[in-house]
C-alpha cells in the first residue's frame, strides 16, 4: 500500500503518472487527476491534509471540492486512524475526520473553506 501525504501544494505525488510532480504542478496541468485518484485509487491512500486544502482553496479557487471529495478525502485522513488503532508501538489520538455530522453538512466549512455541493 502507498501512502501519498500532502501537507502543501508543494509536496510531491509518489505514485502514478505525476510521480514526482508537486500538487501544485499537477493542479495547473490535469486538476481532474487529484480528484480522480481521491475518488478511485484502491492501491494508494492519499491524504490531503487540510493545510493543503487550505492553500489549494486559495490559490486554485476554481478547483471544487464537492461532497464525494471531501467524504474521499476524510476517509483517507482517518484510515490511517483504523489501522493505527491495533498497533501498540502506534499512539493513537482522537478521530477528528469522522464527525457525521459534519460528513453530513457539506455546506459547512472545513478549515476555513466552504465545500462545494455540485448538482449534477
Amino acid at each position: 500500500m502507498i501512502i501519498c501525504n500532502f501537507f502543501s501544494i508543494e509536496d510531491q505525488f509518489n505514485f502514478g503518472k505525476y510521480n514526482g510532480l508537486s500538487l501544485a504542478d499537477v493542479l495547473d496541468i490535469d486538476p481532474s487527476y487529484i480528484t480522480w485518484s481521491v475518488l478511485n485509487c484502491t492501491y494508494v491512500i492519499i491524504k490531503i491534509f487540510n493545510s493543503a486544502i487550505v492553500e489549494i482553496s486559495t490559490a486554485y479557487p476554481e478547483f471544487i471540492i464537492d461532497k464525494n471529495f471531501e467524504t474521499k478525502r476524510l476517509w483517507h485522513l482517518g484510515r490511517d486512524l483504523i489501522l493505527c488503532q491495533n498497533n501498540p508501538a502506534v499512539e493513537f489520538y482522537e478521530d477528528e475526520y469522522f464527525d457525521d455530522e459534519e460528513i453530513n453538512n457539506y455546506t459547512r466549512c472545513y478549515s476555513r473553506i466552504f465545500v462545494q455541493e455540485v448538482i449534477v
